[in-house]
């Protein structure tokens, strides 16, 4: 089972991922009216605080499950769009566990992705994950102040890391959360910033407290 990292607080080898859902349900085990699935999933390999390599796909879904209205205005995926570019889940979701390997793996939020993975690998494989994790969005709220929100998109803005709204696609998230990441890695390790700084900065004011 994936367990939380609680040695090194800022590795430098990772692996970075993030999924999109049909929904915000991920109990145990498939329950076909009380789920909800992935349908893409993405991840980028760090290493030396690097991008090295990275992983897109998109899953087909199960038969008689479609992407709710709601969903497919949020990230622009559609059904059509998975008909034609969906690849089996099990085919999918096995190079996706041959690329993590036993690297750390790493996300914004990503608990709740982790959560999906959890039960879809355990349905079609029998097995969780091994991996140990950690949540880029624990360290934005222990170093980052006065934000409006937690929400990845806020966060990227009002650091000031990017000035477009987030997409909601896997691949795009899965960068932009490491510019979250490295920000907040450089601002406690004091990379670029002076020693005598606190780690911790207040968005307001741009000034670290």
């Amino acid at each position: 089972m994936v367990r939380r990292i609680v040695g090194e607080q800022f590795p430098k080898n990772y692996v970075l991922f993030d999924t999109e859902t049909t929904g915000l349900t991920h109990t145990v085990k498939y329950h076909f009216e009380e789920n909800d699935y992935i349908m893409e999933i993405a991840a980028i390999r760090v290493e030396n605080n690097e991008l090295v390599d990275e992983f897109n796909a998109i899953l087909t879904l199960p038969d008689g499950v479609s992407i709710p209205d709601h969903i497919v205005e949020l990230t622009g995926i559609t059904n059509e769009f998975v008909e034609k570019e969906g690849r089996d889940r099990a085919t999918v979701l096995k190079e996706f566990e041959a690329f993590i390997g036993d690297s750390i793996l790493s996300g914004y939020n990503v608990n709740f992705d982790l959560s999906f993975l959890c039960r879809e690998m355990n349905d079609l494989f029998g097995h969780y994950p091994s991996n140990e994790y950690f949540d880029i969005i624990d360290l934005a709220r222990k170093y980052i102040k006065n934000t409006k929100n937690y929400k990845l998109g806020e966060m990227a803005n009002e650091l000031e890391l990017v000035n477009f709204e987030q997409t909601h696609r896997a691949l795009d998230d899965c960068y932009m959360s490491k510019l979250v990441y490295d920000h907040i890695r450089q601002l406690v390790l004091h990379e670029g910033v002076s020693p005598s700084q606190t780690a911790i900065r207040d968005v307001k004011s741009r000034k670290y407290i």
